[in-house]
């Protein structure tokens, strides 16, 4: 009988240090205490750099395509953060009052069309498939270490990463 070759080394940890993510989707939702709103980044792990998780043998590479998330909210005291974060996912400035991002249904539905309202996912699109660099930090929750973005850096192609740039 074939057998599935498990390895547990890896479990439950992060790599630290600056890494590139490439954001999946940008969920525009309400947040958990239905109070506000937020943009819930779903990204992965792209490139990651050669070596091994130090005290480890896992492999950095073995990271590749991980998911982490992030949630920024939209509330008026907490756009310094979405700030940052869309600057660095495009590169520009958004600084000026009134600035608007676009978001639409995750399906092509009339309702939307209609009404800018449905009861499907609504995604930002300006978002998806672009690149940051970000400062990753093993965080404890609930019982299970995360990966938490601590700092974004547009990714301009030429900014070097890896588990050894901490700053």
């Amino acid at each position: 009988m074939p057998e599935i070759d498990l390895d547990f080394g890896g479990v439950g940890q992060v790599p630290e240090g600056w890494f590139r993510l490439t954001c999946d989707k940008a969920v525009y939702k309400q947040n958990k205490n239905k109070d506000g709103w937020i943009i819930n980044l779903q990204m992965h792990f792209t490139d990651m750099p050669e070596g091994n998780l130090p005290g480890t043998e896992m492999p950095y590479e073995s990271f590749e395509n991980n998911m982490v998330y992030d949630n920024p909210s939209l509330k008026p005291n907490s756009r310094w953060k979405l700030k940052r974060i869309l600057e660095a996912f495009t590169g520009e400035n958004f600084e000026e009052d009134g600035m608007k991002v676009s978001y639409t249904c995750s399906v092509d539905c009339d309702e939307f069309e209609d009404t800018g309202k449905c009861q499907h996912e609504w995604v930002v699109p300006m978002l998806q498939g672009e690149t940051v660099v970000a400062l990753i930090k093993g965080e404890d929750y609930e019982g299970r270490t995360l990966a938490r973005v601590e700092k974004y850096v547009y990714d301009d192609g030429a900014i070097e990463f890896g588990p050894n740039m901490t700053e």
